[in-house]
């Protein structure tokens, strides 16, 4: 069997062909050129082109389905694209949400290890394997980790929702102060009129 490194480089040489090869080729299956596991995965295959939002630049042929479907996305929503790829899924996000939503595409990924001991080993087997995953957008969570990783997200939110409300109260104090000129302009104009 190959080494971690050889592995490594014959996934990233694997998905650059994907990338680099047509559409209608990709389509064909999951992997690209013929399937990688014999099976036939073309049922997952959706046409995204009849969807607002659908960019043909983003599409590569590469889905297993239309996540955007089945996600209750309403007007107004936020919506977070973990794993984002290519796009077309935050590009239909984007126009299900609209002008008061918002999408974020996030192109990384967490793996999680149930086991924390096994996480440990792997960490004293292989010291590279942090940074390894940290440059191929992977980030490792065990049970202790992912709690920090989602109360940093949670805090992220609050900000972001601190944030929009900041703007919300700026935005109708200078509505409130416009009107207020408009009203003193009329209400001394009336004076003058007496």
């Amino acid at each position: 069997m190959e080494n971690p490194k050889e592995i490594k480089e014959l996934v990233r040489e694997k998905y650059a062909d994907i990338a680099n090869q047509s559409k209608t080729v990709n389509e064909a299956s999951c992997c690209g050129v013929g399937s990688c596991t014999g099976v036939d995965y073309t049922i997952f295959s959706e046409d995204y082109s009849n969807l607002k939002g659908y960019n043909p630049d983003a599409d590569l042929g590469l889905g297993c389905g239309l996540p955007t479907e089945f996600a209750l996305i309403k007007e107004g929503d936020v919506v977070i694209d973990l794993g984002s790829g290519a796009g077309n899924d935050a590009f239909v996000a984007r126009a299900i949400a609209g002008e008061k939503g918002k999408v974020i595409g996030i192109d990384f990924v967490v793996l999680y290890m149930e086991i924390e001991s096994a996480f440990n080993v792997a960490l004293m087997t292989d010291k590279s394997l942090l940074q390894d995953a940290i440059s191929n957008k992977i980030i490792l969570a065990t049970p202790t980790t992912l709690i920090v990783i989602l109360k940093s997200v949670a805090m992220s939110w609050q900000q972001h929702s601190i944030t929009e409300n900041a703007r919300d109260i700026q935005e109708a104090a200078v509505e409130l102060h416009t009107r207020m000129v408009t009203f003193s302009e009329h209400l001394g104009k009336i004076g003058s009129g007496l």
